[in-house]
């Protein structure tokens, strides 16, 4: 049985998957996609996707913060610290969450 299923023509993932990891792997998968469709080679689409940094989640650390989430919002910042580093974490999640620019 699937974790999840789509909905509306694949735009919503709903269920068990549709947490903020899930919705970083459709973004990466998305990428994928269109630049295959603009005629990369899949194996350079997927060397690409996986040489960007990973999407950091602004809003959803602002909604734990908002609900009191400290579990939701240290998971959020360890893994992107784990996937992009502090300077980057801070820059592009942190400060603009915290409303500094």
């Amino acid at each position: 049985m699937p974790d999840a299923i789509e909905r509306g023509g694949g735009s919503e993932l709903v269920g068990p998957l549709s947490d903020f990891h899930a919705t970083e792997d459709v973004a990466r998968q998305r990428r994928m996609r269109a630049l295959i469709a603009q005629g990369m080679l899949p194996s350079e689409a997927a060397t690409t996707v996986a040489l960007s940094p990973a999407p950091m989640g602004i809003s959803a650390l602002v909604e734990a913060a908002q609900a009191l989430d400290t579990a939701g919002g240290v998971a959020l910042v360890t893994d992107a610290l784990a996937a992009n580093g502090v300077v980057p974490v801070w820059d592009r999640l942190c400060r603009p969450a915290l409303g500094l620019t």
